[in-house]
């Protein structure tokens, strides 16, 4: 790395090549109308894992903290992404109890280096997030629409945030009209008759269904 790349925590020097947006000036992504066979899926922090690369895709449906090197260091990154089936957005946290502004700026890096992968002709599904319903109304406001999508369960359906959870997914879905939805994690009772939802269990289920078979 350079030593002027090291001076740009903040990423300037790939502005120029993106497009921004909305009120809050976030970059652009594009909508993927292909719909996805996903049939193997890798988190980030076990890339360099998998061998046949071609034939996975990659999420970033872990902590932060295991993906946080993409920001400091994209176009390396991406290189290494460019080898594989697709990538989901990288899934900067953004929760509620946020300032508003640190809220901005996660997504902000979110469409960044999502821009910049669909720059580089990966294949990109753009990620769905939010804090609460009330931060649908700037989240989604150049989100792509009738777009491939994927979001995750992970964390979201235990009792004390489920409803919240439903209603921000369901007020998402009726604003952006998705083609294919994909779900890492469980998929809740509430959802599961929408044909388009795809399922895939999260690193953590498959985890523990490996603990599970083991023991018996």
């Amino acid at each position: 790395m350079q030593y002027s790349e090291l001076l740009d925590v903040f990423n300037l020097r790939f502005i120029n090549n993106v497009k921004f947006s909305g009120q809050y000036d976030l970059p652009v992504i594009y909508a993927n109308g292909n719909i996805q066979e996903i049939q193997n899926i890798v988190s980030f922090n076990y890339y360099n894992t998998i061998r046949n690369k071609a034939n996975y895709y990659v999420h970033f449906y872990i902590d932060d903290y295991q993906f946080e090197r993409i920001w400091k260091q994209p176009m390396r990154y991406i290189q290494i992404l460019k080898q594989f089936k697709g990538v989901i957005c990288p899934d900067f946290s953004v929760y509620k109890n946020m300032p508003k502004a640190q809220q901005i700026f996660q997504v902000y890096k979110q469409r960044l280096i999502s821009a910049l992968m669909q720059n580089a002709g990966i294949n990109l599904i753009p990620n769905l997030t939010w804090s609460d319903v009330n931060s649908l109304d700037w989240i989604l406001e150049d989100f792509p629409k009738h777009s491939v999508i994927a979001l995750s369960t992970n964390g979201c359906l235990n009792k004390e945030v489920k409803q919240e959870f439903i209603e921000c997914y369901k007020k998402a879905i009726s604003m952006i009209q998705p083609l294919q939805i994909i779900i890492i994690g469980t998929v809740p009772d509430e959802i599961k008759d929408d044909e388009r939802i795809v399922g895939i269990k999260s690193q953590i289920e498959y985890l523990h269904n490996l603990d599970k078979r083991s023991k018996m």
